[in-house]
């Protein structure tokens, strides 16, 4: 299954505390409802279940790994990881963000803070993840020592249905269908 989710974040830090921290994730897997044990937050769900996570990491501006990634299972993907400073001491930062999952494309991101629509991934292959109809939507996030705050807003997930065919088509299949029975009832019962 194939899905786009589309919402509004604001990540704002408390002036002269802590750096800013951790950051949040958006999760797609076998992951239990009602489950509140540990997991990795702002990376990921875990490594106990299948998921797909894509992370905002916020922790340690400057730092070799901060920014946008992508896991599954818990490990990074190959070329699913973009170092950049999401916000700062003191910031306030305000986006719109799009996540698209295709099962045969893989990940897209584009994150707009205001300057125009980004695109941090594209068609970013997630080896080894297979999607499921029964697998559920989460956002991991902690922040640490209390001075970001993180706010979600205006959620929207679309799944992508398998192809159906429309209703005359299905009509015509099924008229056809049983004219072949019929065909096939009139050959069998000429032979006896």
């Amino acid at each position: 299954m194939g899905w786009t989710a589309t919402f509004d974040v604001t990540l704002s830090d408390t002036p002269g505390g802590n750096p800013p921290a951790d950051g949040f994730s958006f999760n797609y897997g076998n992951i239990p409802q009602g489950d509140t044990g540990y997991r990795g937050f702002e990376e990921g769900w875990g490594s106990d279940t299948p998921y797909l996570s894509v992370e905002f990491d916020t922790w340690m501006v400057g730092d070799a790994e901060h920014g946008f990634n992508v896991g599954v299972d818990g490990t990074d993907v190959p070329g699913g990881f973009v170092n950049t400073d999401l916000i700062t001491d003191g910031q306030t930062v305000n986006a719109s963000v799009e996540i698209t999952y295709d099962p045969t494309d893989g990940v897209t991101l584009t994150v707009d803070d205001g300057g125009g629509p980004i695109d941090v991934f594209t068609d970013l292959a997630t080896p080894g993840f297979v999607g499921d109809d029964n697998y559920t939507f989460n956002f991991g996030a902690r922040t640490g020592g209390a001075t970001e705050t993180l706010l979600i807003d205006n959620l929207n997930i679309t799944t992508a249905a398998a192809a159906v065919p429309e209703p005359a088509s299905i009509a015509l299949w099924s008229l056809l269908g049983l004219v072949g029975v019929g065909f096939g009832f009139l050959r069998y019962r000429r032979k006896k």
